[in-house]
């Protein structure tokens, strides 16, 4: 069951021209930096406004394939007073401010050992023993939605997604998906189609989750070879609006993606934004697994009243909150955590990567730790295909190495493993070897496909599993909504 349907329906009288009336402003292009509200529509309704918006002079603002309309406000007007009014007209299920999203990087530290994240000199991510047994993706597409990519990097060149239905630079739109020329993914913050990475943040998660392996050349991701989608929603400042994140998402889950690498987020106390938590469901239900990183503010992501950051913090079944340790295996004092929002750790701190201009750069941050996380879940994918969404989040969660320091921190109480997900013994390294089972990772039920065992306790939302999480997800949706709307004024 969808979430928009799932919510009471309301008839939708002549609320078009009120609407429009608060959109109606400079033409596309000249609005600058103007306040946006995003405005979401139950699914009848969305057909009504989009017939109502074909009857006005100008473009309909919706994005893409999201019945959410976003309106244009006058300079001085009070976004939040606009909003406050908006919610309470019939047909609108939720208004809130088009917001600002930021990457979730810290300075560099150039001093570390080159890629110590793969040397057992330092902690052991098992990444030898795993690439023993699989070192890519080459069929799986995972979509980096960031501050866009080098396109040009010679570590990066070869693991470029294209979409082949479109021919390139003909000013068309070929495939007839709403972008013209679109052949390396979309530049949501500028419009066009071209990526291009003005901030480098996008291009060094490009570089830990899939940079070029065995090629003599650089440095390798966790995948060697794999089809990465580069997709822009954050300028050069390594900010950007909500709604292109939004539009972003909504393209790779459209264009085949498996998995997202989302690398940033915003801090928000209370109620969450419901027109993220509407896209990333919808991502659930097409079963794109979510890879967010958890933040880099030093706190305890609690959503259950408190403050957190989104969208790591969302209790969706397909989202996995990653936190950042050093090379101690001791959780980052930048790194965001929480027993009951994050799920597990990866190295975060000094990771050599992939940078624009075809150089290389140290990064740190809980942005770094993500696409680790990212890329294993690729190799467990490869390797078996026929795994649902959930299960591996769970494979990966329940295979992680237990570390005392993080125990409490978040819902493993560990960092990531390469191997151990994959069903590879990490318990010997003079035989490596097989668990019981053979290929099967030994965290999952093979005599039927279905359920797993957890190694920790679950936390709210969170618990029973989390593949059944669709009605405990829909209610927990029901119940945002339901305070967004007690808190208005």
């Amino acid at each position: 069951m969808k979430f928009l349907k799932i919510l009471k329906k309301f008839s939708r009288p002549a609320l078009a021209a009120l609407l429009w009336t608060l959109a109606a402003g400079p033409a596309k292009g000249e609005s600058g930096d103007r306040p946006r509200l995003l405005v979401g529509y139950s699914e009848a309704d969305y057909g009504k406004a989009l017939a109502s918006r074909a009857s006005e002079a100008g473009e309909a603002r919706f994005l893409s394939s999201s019945p959410i309309e976003i309106l244009e406000l006058d300079p001085d007007e009070d976004p939040e007073a606009a909003a406050a009014r908006l919610r309470q007209s019939p047909g609108v299920l939720f208004v809130e401010v088009d917001e600002e999203v930021e990457i979730h990087a810290e300075p560099n530290d150039p001093d570390f050992e080159l890629q110590w994240q793969f040397s057992s000199g330092w902690i052991e991510l098992d990444a030898a023993r795993a690439w023993d047994h699989v070192t890519s993706a080459p069929d799986l597409t995972v979509a980096v939605v960031d501050s866009g990519c080098d396109a040009a990097h010679p570590d990066l060149t070869p693991n470029l997604w294209e979409n082949l239905e479109e021919i390139p630079d003909n000013g068309r739109d070929d495939d007839g998906n709403g972008y013209a020329d679109d052949m390396r993914g979309w530049d949501f913050v500028n419009g066009d189609p071209d990526p291009d990475d003005d901030n480098g943040h996008g291009t060094m998660v490009f570089g830990i989750l899939a940079a070029s392996g065995n090629n003599r050349l650089g440095v390798t991701g966790v995948v060697w070879k794999a089809r990465v989608m580069c997709l822009k929603n954050l300028g050069p400042d390594g900010r950007g609006r909500l709604s292109d994140s939004i539009a972003a998402i909504d393209y790779a889950v459209a264009h085949g993606a498996a998995i997202l690498n989302l690398s940033w987020g915003f801090l928000r106390e209370g109620a969450p934004s419901l027109a993220l938590a509407a896209t990333l469901t919808r991502a659930e239900e097409a079963g794109v697994l979510v890879v967010a990183s958890a933040g880099n503010d030093g706190v305890e992501n609690n959503p259950d009243g408190g403050i957190a950051t989104y969208p790591a913090s969302y209790p969706n079944a397909n989202i996995l909150a990653v936190a950042s340790t050093d090379r101690d295996d001791v959780l980052s004092p930048f790194s965001n955590y929480g027993a009951k929002s994050v799920d597990l750790a990866a190295p975060g701190e000094a990771l050599l990567t992939t940078y624009p201009g075809g150089e290389y750069q140290y990064f740190t941050g809980t942005s770094a730790s993500a696409p680790l996380v990212a890329g294993a879940a690729a190799l467990l994918w490869t390797q078996q295909p026929g795994l649902e969404v959930w299960e591996v989040a769970e494979a990966l969660v329940a295979g992680v190495d237990p570390v005392p320091s993080l125990a409490g921190k978040m819902r493993s109480g560990g960092r990531i493993d390469l191997a151990r997900p994959l069903g590879i013994s990490s318990t010997d390294p003079q035989n490596p070897g097989e668990t019981p089972g053979g290929d099967t990772p030994p965290y999952l039920v093979s005599e039927n496909g279905g359920g797993c065992v957890l190694q920790a306790a679950s936390p709210l939302v969170r618990s029973n599993g989390r593949g059944a999480a669709s009605l405990v997800l829909i209610a927990g949706m029901v119940a945002l909504w339901t305070t967004a709307r007690a808190r208005e004024p």
